[in-house]
C-alpha cells in the first residue's frame, strides 16, 4: 500500500476514535452524576434536597453549607419546615416525591403535568396520603416519578439512596419516567352526552393546603343538569313528590347535593334530601352521590310555597373532600347563584323549575 493512502487511513481511523470518545466522554452519563446514592439505607433529608436542587441547575454559591439548600428549599415552597422531622432523618416517599414535583414544576415551567382519570384507579393507596399532599402524589404518579406495585406505593416507607436517585432521574430524563399502564384520557365522555375534561374543568386553590376542584362553570353545567331532571309534584295537600336523576360524576368526583323544604312551621326541622357527605352520617332519606335516579314523597306543610324549597349542590373531589364553588337555586327562581371564596357570588340565568 503507498504511503500517501496509508496515512489517509490513518487519519480516518484516528477521527473515527476520536468522534466516539467524544460522544462517550461528552455525553452527560445519568450513573456518573448520580453514582454514590448506592446503598438501601435511607436517604438522608439533606442530602436528599441538595442533591435534587444540584441536579436540577441550582447551585450554591461558593462557601456555601449544606443548610443553603434547604433555606432555598423552603422560601421557593418546594418544602415546609415541617415537611422533614429534621433535616437528618429520613425522606418518606411521599414526600421525596412531591418534592420533587415542586422543584420540577418551578424549575422545568415549559413542561406541564397533565392529571387524567386513570390515577384514580392506579394509585390505589391514595387515602392513607395526608388530605393535604394528595395533588402533588397524583401529579407525581401522573409524571412517572413514583413507581407502583399493583397500584401500591406505601407512601410512608422511607426513600432508600437507590429509590431516590431513580426518583432524581425520572425528573431529569423523560425516558426514565414510569408510564403508567392504560390510555391517558383527559376528556371522559359521561352519560346524557356530558364531557368532562380533567385539566380545563378543574382549578387549583393552595389557600388552606392545595385543593382541585370543578370550576365554576362545570359545575353550572352539572347543576342545570340535575335540576332539568328533577320534579316537585304535590300529590295531595301535604305531601311532596320529589323525583329526579343526579347526572353521574367523572371518576374521583362525588354530588355534595341537597333539597330542603323549610317553611316558618318547621323552620327548627326542616325536611332534607341529601347526600351521604361522611362516611358515619345518617341521613333518612340520602341521595346516589356518584349519580342516578331518586324517588321520595315528603310529609310537607300545608303553607308550602316554591320559594321555601332550596337546592344546593357541589362536586367535590372525594380523596380531599374538597369544593371551591357551591351553586344554589330556590325554586320559581329564573337565576341561579354559583359562590366561590375567591369571585364572591355570580348569578347565571336559568329557566326555572317549579311545585307542580
Amino acid at each position: 500500500m503507498k504511503r500517501p493512502v496509508k496515512l489517509l487511513l490513518l487519519m480516518l481511523i484516528f477521527v473515527s476514535v476520536s468522534v466516539l470518545a467524544f460522544f462517550a466522554i461528552g455525553q452527560p452519563k445519568i450513573a456518573s452524576r448520580l453514582a454514590f446514592l448506592d446503598s438501601d439505607e435511607p436517604i438522608k433529608a439533606s442530602v436528599f434536597v441538595k442533591t435534587v436542587l444540584e441536579s436540577a441547575g441550582i447551585k450554591a454559591p461558593q462557601g456555601s453549607t449544606d443548610q443553603w439548600y434547604t433555606d432555598l428549599a423552603i422560601q421557593k415552597g418546594y418544602m415546609r419546615k415541617e415537611t422533614f422531622k429534621t433535616m437528618d432523618s429520613g425522606v418518606q416517599r411521599i414526600d421525596g416525591s412531591i418534592f420533587i414535583v415542586h422543584v420540577f414544576e418551578d424549575v422545568y415551567k415549559d413542561q406541564k403535568i397533565s392529571l387524567y382519570p386513570e390515577l384514580f384507579t392506579y394509585f390505589r393507596d391514595l387515602p392513607d396520603v395526608p388530605i393535604q399532599k394528595r395533588l402533588f402524589g397524583l401529579k407525581a404518579c401522573a409524571l412517572g416519578i413514583i413507581e407502583l406495585h399493583d397500584g401500591i406505593l406505601r407512601p410512608h416507607t422511607l426513600l432508600t439512596e437507590k429509590e431516590a436517585r431513580a426518583y432524581i432521574e425520572r425528573m431529569l430524563y423523560p425516558e426514565k419516567r414510569i408510564v403508567q399502564k392504560g390510555e391517558k384520557t383527559f376528556t371522559v365522555k359521561l352519560e346524557d352526552g356530558m364531557t368532562f375534561h380533567y385539566t380545563d374543568d378543574l382549578v387549583f386553590y393552595q389557600a388552606d393546603g392545595e385543593k382541585w376542584d370543578v370550576n365554576g362553570p362545570k359545575t353550572v353545567e352539572f347543576f342545570e343538569k340535575a335540576l332539568e331532571s328533577t320534579t316537585f309534584k304535590m300529590t295531595d295537600k301535604t305531601h311532596l313528590e320529589v323525583k329526579g336523576k343526579l347526572p353521574a360524576t367523572p371518576m374521583g368526583f362525588a354530588w355534595r347535593y341537597s333539597i330542603t323544604c323549610s317553611t316558618a312551621q318547621n323552620t327548627e326541622n326542616p325536611i332534607v334530601i341529601k347526600t351521604v357527605d361522611k362516611t358515619d352520617e345518617q341521613v333518612l332519606n340520602p341521595l346516589p352521590k356518584h349519580g342516578g335516579e331518586f324517588s321520595y314523597t315528603l310529609e310537607v306543610p300545608e303553607t308550602l310555597k316554591p320559594g321555601d324549597i332550596q337546592v344546593k349542590a357541589a362536586l367535590v373531589w372525594e380523596h380531599v373532600y374538597s369544593f371551591s364553588y357551591q351553586a344554589e337555586y330556590s325554586l320559581g327562581s329564573d337565576t341561579l347563584a354559583v359562590t366561590s371564596g375567591a369571585e364572591g357570588t355570580k348569578d347565571y340565568p336559568f329557566e326555572g323549575i317549579t311545585i307542580q
